[in-house]
């Protein structure tokens, strides 16, 4: 019998975890004996609603932390990233309301191509320090992995999507979800934070041991109120 396990994954595309979060589970799909019966569904999540664009060392100090305990924090991030093969560069980028970006990878995912405008505005934003909040450059980016860039401009300048991301935000708030990044796998297991490869491969299996567990065996013929059934 055919079985899909569903990996729900709620995410900010500005949050520095969720992009290494994304390679070690990607680490731990790869060796999933089951990958192809994996559906990833990515969901979104605002860290900042209503925030306006502010760089990250405004944000630290708003935090009460100082120029030095800022510097040091982004250099662990960096150094974290590293160690999965990606590269870092968190000095001066933004933070902010991610609404537009999130209502952009809806639009992106109605043609097929979410995973790789998500992809490009990690790399974008965190690695080569783009201000991916700035609408023009938002919508080159679009281009880039095909999009049209006119049609998503004239998505921006209406509320479409909106309802879809705050849907997933009531969602994640529903399951006391409180940050990200957060993964569900089958609905029956859950794990909040940048976990390990491992903890992603157990709770695939986990998820899996449950998912087949659940599916009722396949029946032999039978006899009913219509008469019985014969071999096939």
């Amino acid at each position: 019998m055919s079985q899909t396990l569903i990996v729900q994954v709620w995410s900010d595309l500005l949050c520095p975890w969720c992009w290494i979060a994304e390679r070690r589970f990607a680490k731990a799909l790869g060796a999933f004996p089951h990958r192809d019966e994996v559906q990833v569904v990515l969901r979104s999540y605002r860290l900042m609603p209503g925030a306006s664009v502010h760089t990250v060392e405004e944000m630290f100090a708003r935090k009460g932390l100082s120029p030095l305990e800022t510097q040091l924090r982004m250099l662990q991030m960096e150094n974290i990233a590293a160690g999965e093969g990606l590269i870092y560069r968190l000095a001066g980028t933004q933070a902010g309301d991610t609404l537009d970006i999130l209502r952009m990878a809806k639009f992106a995912q109605k043609r097929n191509l979410e995973s790789e405008l998500v992809h490009r505005i990690y790399r974008a934003y965190l690695s080569e320090q783009i201000p991916v909040l700035d609408r023009d450059m938002m919508l080159q980016l679009a281009g880039e992995v095909g999009l049209d860039p006119q049609a998503g401009a004239a998505m921006l300048d209406t509320a479409e999507f909106t309802n879809e991301v705050e849907e997933d935000e009531r969602d994640a708030r529903s399951r006391g979800i409180r940050g990200v990044p957060h993964y569900v796998f089958d609905d029956q297991v859950s794990l909040s934070g940048g976990q390990s490869s491992e903890a992603y491969l157990a709770a695939l299996n986990q998820a899996w041991d449950h998912l087949v567990a659940a599916e009722p065996a396949d029946s032999g013929v039978i006899c009913g109120p219509d008469g019985c059934q014969l071999p096939a």
